[in-house]
């Protein structure tokens, strides 16, 4: 089975063993639980520059959400005077290969082994899976045609 290798400094955060649904909060739910665990975490700075890095687009890391997130990315952006960069494409290739592995061993909740892995929703990873599929079947209609 594939295994991926989590940062060191998730291991101490705060929110081990807490339920996963506290960090990601539907639209328009309240973020104060899980933002109070953030402050007090002996690891905030770096889930926060992780999830800045990897261009987290769910949940509550290092104490923001989304919305925080993208806040912080385009203020970054100003100082530097260049475009909000886009996300780290890496961890995504990486939860894709992560679901075939599944897939191929024959595991029926791959989609849930895969969310909890991750640490995160089972909707992103679902969200992630259509999108591949569609880049992969325009893909094939552009070979086709340029066949």
């Amino acid at each position: 089975m594939l295994e991926l290798e989590r940062p060191e400094w998730m291991a101490h955060a705060a929110c081990v063993g807490k339920p996963q649904a506290w960090f990601f909060p539907g639209r328009g739910e309240d973020t104060s639980r899980p933002k109070s665990i953030c402050a007090v975490c002996p690891v905030l700075g770096a889930c926060r520059e992780h999830a800045l890095a990897k261009g987290e687009h769910h949940g509550i890391w290092g104490g923001m959400s989304e919305r925080d997130r993208k806040r912080a990315r385009a203020a970054r952006a100003r100082v530097v005077g260049i475009k909000s960069p886009a996300p780290d494409r890496t961890r995504s290739a990486e939860i894709l290969a992560y679901v075939e592995n599944l897939r191929r061993q024959g595991y029926h909740d791959y989609i849930q082994q895969t969310a909890g892995h991750f640490g995160i929703t089972r909707e992103s990873i679902h969200r992630q899976c259509n999108l591949e599929r569609e880049r992969r079947r325009v893909s094939a209609m552009q070979a086709k045609g340029a066949a």
